[in-house]
Formats: C-alpha cells, structure tokens, sequence
C-alpha cells in the first residue's frame, strides 16, 4: 500500500518537470505573393478531391486503402478524355512533395492556395494553416 505522504512526494516532483512540446506542423501561405512555406515532413493523410480539371487522390494505408490504386495528380482535358498528366507520390506523402508535383503541373500560385485550404477543410493537412 502506497502512504500519503509518498503520493504528495511523488506529485510535487512531477511539478518540476520541465516540457519542450514539439512545434506545432505547419503551412503558412502568402496569397499575394503566392509564397508558400512548408516545415518539414508536414503530411498528407488519404483524401481524394478534384479541383477544377485537377484530380488529387492519395491512398491510405495499403492495408486499408480506401481509395484503391496508387497515389496520382491528374490533369484531363474538359471534353474528359484521355489522362495528360499523372504521377505517384505515395502513401503520406509530404506538402513538399505534393506541391512540387502540382507546380510541375503548372498550378498557378492561387490554385495551389485553394487545394492547401481544401485539404486542411477535408482534415488532410496534417499542419497548421496561416494564410497571410
């Protein structure tokens, strides 16, 4: 059996315990400029969304995959036929990466603004949002 006086020991040592919480994730955008900042290894979690003639789907686990297939951005043209553009980022893939496929795309500066909203809307965007 535990005393009193151990537990009222054992708590106020825990007060002197000093935390460092990890920085918060996070994407902070300039949407005059059309600046984009991302820290490091912000994600992506499984989300399908289109975006004008823009289709995004990135899978979830393989395991569980709720979207089945690989992770591809694809661009049609509006008469919808054959694919123009496609390419894999993967499972979770980071901002960085996706948006460097995006950019690779041409997706102007305020396009790319409104997808970062749409994932951070859909719960995707595993980060912070600030939007200057």
């Amino acid at each position: 059996m535990v005393e009193p006086q151990q537990v009222t020991e054992f708590l106020a040592e825990m007060e002197k315990i000093s935390v460092i919480p990890d920085l918060p994730a996070r994407v902070v955008v300039n949407e005059r400029t059309g600046t984009v900042i991302i820290g490091e290894n912000v994600s992506v979690s499984a989300v399908a969304m289109s975006h004008g003639s823009l289709q995004l789907k990135i899978p979830g686990d393989t395991s569980g995959d709720l979207f089945g297939g690989d992770t591809e951005v694809v661009e049609e043209p509006d008469h919808l036929h054959p694919i123009i553009n496609s390419f894999d980022v993967g499972a979770m893939p980071t901002v960085s990466e996706l948006v460097r496929n995006l950019n690779a795309l041409g997706v102007t500066p305020r396009d790319l603004i409104s997808i970062l909203q749409s994932l951070k809307t859909a719960g995707a965007l595993r980060a912070d949002l600030v939007i200057q």
